[in-house]
C-alpha cells in the first residue's frame, strides 16, 4: 500500500535526518533521548565535549525535531513505536542498510584521499602544474625572481617523486635521506 506523500511531509528541509535516525535504530529499539545521544556522538567527534546552556536548548529542539521525523518514519512504514521506544520495520532496516553502506563507501573513499601516497601524488601533480605555468612566464618576462620560484617549485616536485616510491615500499626515511644529501 502506497502512502501519499502528504502523509509524511515535514515542515522543514530534509538533509538526511531520516536515514540517520534509521541508522541510529539499526542496533535495536531506542528512546528519543538515546537517538539524541547518537547525534551527540558526532558532535563529540568534532571536539565539542561540553554542553552549554545554549547548546542544551538546541538539543531540546533537536529532540522535538527527531520526534517529528520519527512520526514521519512511522507514516512511511520505516519505524514503529513500542511504548517509549522506536524500532525499525523491515522496510526501515532496508533503508538504514542503504544509508550505512553509503557511509562505508564514503569512509573508504576518504581513507583513500588521506593516504600519504595520495597526498604525495597530488603534491607531485600540483608542483609540476605550477612549474609548467611559472617557467614559461619567467622565461617570457625575464624575471629572475619568478625563474627562481619556478625552479624551487620544480625541486619540490622532484622531492615528491622520491617520496612516492619511499611510501610505496615503506621506506620514507630512506627517501628523505637521499633527498637530504
Amino acid at each position: 500500500m502506497k502512502i501519499p506523500e502528504q502523509a509524511y511531509e515535514q515542515p522543514y528541509k530534509e538533509y538526511g535526518q531520516s536515514w540517520e535516525i534509521a541508522a541510529a535504530l539499526w542496533d535495536g529499539p531506542k528512546t528519543i533521548a538515546e537517538i539524541v545521544e547518537h547525534f551527540h556522538s558526532y558532535i563529540r567527534l568534532l571536539g565539542f565535549l561540553n554542553i552549554t546552556g545554549r547548546m542544551a536548548r538546541r538539543h531540546g529542539m533537536m529532540a522535538e525535531r527527531i520526534e517529528t521525523i520519527l512520526n514521519a518514519l512511522i507514516a512511511r512504514g520505516w519505524a514503529e513505536k513500542e511504548g517509549d521506544r522506536y524500532t525499525l520495520t523491515p522496510a526501515g532496516r532496508e533503508e538504514a542498510r542503504k544509508h550505512l553502506e553509503d557511509m562505508r563507501r564514503t569512509r573508504t573513499m576518504l581513507h583513500t584521499f588521506v593516504r600519504p601516497q595520495t597526498a604525495s601524488a597530488v603534491g607531485l601533480g600540483v608542483h609540476l602544474g605550477l612549474t609548467a605555468l611559472k617557467l614559461p612566464a619567467a622565461l617570457l618576462s625575464g624575471s629572475l625572481g619568478l625563474l627562481n620560484d619556478a625552479t624551487d617549485t620544480l625541486l619540490d616536485g622532484l622531492s615528491s617523486v622520491l617520496v612516492t616510491p619511499g611510501l610505496r615500499f615503506d621506506q620514507e626515511r630512506a627517501a628523505n635521506g637521499i633527498w637530504s644529501c
